[in-house]
């Protein structure tokens, strides 16, 4: 079944998105992929090159520290989060549109659900890791510098391994999530497995002319300095009212 037609599939598609994107289009891939979506998707991406992305409420100077570095504002909450286009710190967006048992969770409850599941990837890659349950982390700032409660965490001396933020809107929810551990190939696929035994796997072309709204995405929200400096709403003609940011930080 196409993803975006027909009936609400159950089923995680899984979605090893292979084009090399830039810091603005990841983020408005994300966005467009949530408008059209009734299914739910994993998306697991890559960085065009180095990038620095903030938390929706961070103050935006506090990424120029980061120079030689794309600087992008996410949709979602948290801090900053460095992203390389080395693989060393893998990321992936998990979309859930409206109606799917998923969206009802309440944010913390889908954060503990997902984390608890990569986290048993972890673990089958020979990864000790654990959720932390507290403390929580001070908000904003380097998102891999503390912990919030249910990121997972390396079980021998407590280092930051995964955090993710969430924004859930009218469409659906959005989480964005980022690691810090080399995990090799495959290891998406075990992720769709522990989150649905029932995952399939899609690919671009289940996603007709995806690029030409991507791309006017990031025309009108995520390339702008407008955005990237925090100035919101009207400022930007908002394509997605009644948005809420929420979740412990990436």
């Amino acid at each position: 079944m196409h993803p975006g037609k027909g009936p609400l599939s159950i089923s995680l598609g899984l979605f090893e998105d292979g084009a090399c994107r830039s810091a603005a289009e990841n983020m408005a891939c994300d966005e467009v992929l949530l408008r059209r979506l009734q299914m739910p998707l994993l998306r697991i991406y890559s960085w065009r090159s180095p990038a620095v992305s903030l938390g929706y409420f961070v103050d935006w100077e506090e990424g120029l520290t980061e120079s030689g570095r794309e600087l992008v504002r996410r949709w979602t909450g948290g801090g900053l989060v460095l992203h390389e286009p080395d693989g060393s710190a893998p990321t992936y967006s998990l979309l859930i549109p409206r109606g799917h048992p998923w969206h009802s969770l309440r944010p913390r409850e889908l954060y503990r659900m997902v984390h608890s599941r990569l986290a048993k990837v972890l673990e089958w890659r020979r990864i000790p890791a654990e959720l932390h349950l507290g403390p929580e982390a001070r908000p904003g700032g380097w998102c891999f510098q503390e912990a919030s409660v249910y990121d997972i965490v390396a079980r021998d001396h407590g280092a930051k391994i995964a955090g993710a933020g969430q924004r859930r809107t009218r469409q659906g929810t959005l989480l964005q999530g980022n690691l810090r551990a080399r995990l090799g190939e495959g290891w998406a696929r075990e992720f769709a497995a522990a989150l649905d035994p029932g995952w399939k796997l899609v690919g671009a072309g289940d996603f007709p002319c995806i690029d030409n709204e991507v791309d006017r995405c990031v025309r009108d929200r995520y390339g702008t300095d407008a955005w990237l400096r925090g100035l919101r709403g009207e400022a930007l003609g908002s394509t997605a009212p009644g948005c809420v940011a929420a979740g412990p930080s990436p």
